[in-house]
């Protein structure tokens, strides 16, 4: 009975189907999903985490993760979530203001920048000549993300940075929907 079961727990991975998704994660405090046509290969650079790949166009993808808050700031986050969301007024919110602050600079930053609706956030969009960049703070607050598409073709890169951004979701998302098809 006990091999029996043994023998089972080491056959079943190996039956089951795996994940067969061309979605690559990203992110430290928060996963994220993205649907990218190469690998993302992740490196420091300044003391940012980035995920750097090109494509066989010549498309460079690059995300770049900026870490501003440690542990005791996220508890401090839980904390006024839990304070906070249920009575829907967010007026007496530390982090908040913080989180409109650092868009509202980037924003200013980049003359060519647009303000968006981003996965249920606000993010700013940059478009130049042969550049798309996005920027949005996660839902938490701890961790900024920048991603840009850059290439030689414009019409190309916008494309593209279309496609990688609406491919973005949190990887908790990303599993119900795999279990959805179960």
């Amino acid at each position: 009975m006990c091999k029996k079961t043994i023998l089972i727990l080491f056959i079943i991975p190996f039956l089951c189907c795996s994940q067969n998704t061309p979605f690559q994660s990203f992110g430290t405090a928060i996963t994220y999903v993205v649907k990218c046509p190469c690998k993302l290969f992740k490196y420091y650079e300044n003391n940012e985490l980035v995920y750097f790949c090109e494509d066989e166009n010549n498309i460079q993808y690059k995300i770049v993760e900026k870490k501003y808050k440690d542990i005791i700031d996220r508890l401090i986050n839980i904390i006024d979530n839990n304070l906070y969301s249920s009575s829907g007024d967010s007026s007496g919110s530390l982090i908040k203001p913080n989180e409109n602050y650092i868009i509202s600079s980037y924003f200013k930053e980049n003359p060519n920048s647009t303000l968006m609706d981003f996965m249920g956030g606000e993010a700013v969009r940059v478009s130049e000549d042969q550049t798309e960049k996005l920027f949005f703070v996660d839902k938490n607050s701890i961790v900024t993300f920048e991603i840009i598409v850059n290439g030689i073709n414009p019409s190309l890169v916008n494309d593209r940075f279309n496609q990688l951004i609406n491919s973005v979701m949190l990887k908790s998302s990303n599993f119900k929907q795999i279990f959805k098809i179960w």
